[in-house]
């Protein structure tokens, strides 16, 4: 977890991978634990938050990692993904679609509401070659915003 700063307790699957020419573009789910966090929706303490990354994966060999974004792309923010939930502090991607080059990302938010991002292919591949380590990570497959336009597609709070 040392290479997803945004990451101290776990890194795992998000939405299926992307074929891009650079390689398969990878929208995952990663975890950091801060102790000091104290009561979120149902927990008596919730000390996660989830947020989303992404990583560049080789097109020939998917076990290489090329790189992966320093920075989450997607952070819980709003008031309904802080607080407004049954569990707060999460967004979890669940489908990424690329139309044209525009990748929806469709991602679970405090467990009650289905949301949209969208972003440019050629933005988020950008993101993982400008940090290019030139050198390939082992991917373990056992182990397991401002610039997003984000919004809610639906919401379901019964």
């Amino acid at each position: 977890m040392e290479d997803v700063p945004f990451a101290n307790c776990k890194v795992g699957p998000g939405a299926p991978p992307i074929e891009t020419d650079e390689g398969w573009l990878v929208i995952f789910h990663a975890v950091d634990v801060d102790p000091s966090r104290g009561k979120n929706g149902r927990e008596e303490k919730w000390t996660k938050r989830y947020s989303v990354g992404v990583m560049l994966l080789d097109l020939e060999d998917p076990t290489k990692v090329l790189d992966v974004h320093e920075q989450s792309i997607l952070a819980p923010e709003t008031e309904y993904e802080i607080s407004g939930g049954f569990r707060n502090n999460v967004v979890f991607p669940i489908r990424a679609v690329l139309e044209n080059e525009e990748v929806k990302i469709y991602h679970d938010a405090v467990d009650t509401a289905i949301c949209l991002a969208t972003a440019n292919v050629n933005e988020l591949v950008g993101l993982c070659l400008k940090n290019s380590r030139k050198t390939y990570l082992t991917w373990e497959p056992t182990h397991q915003r401002s610039w997003l336009k984000d919004s809610r597609v639906q919401q379901d709070r019964s």
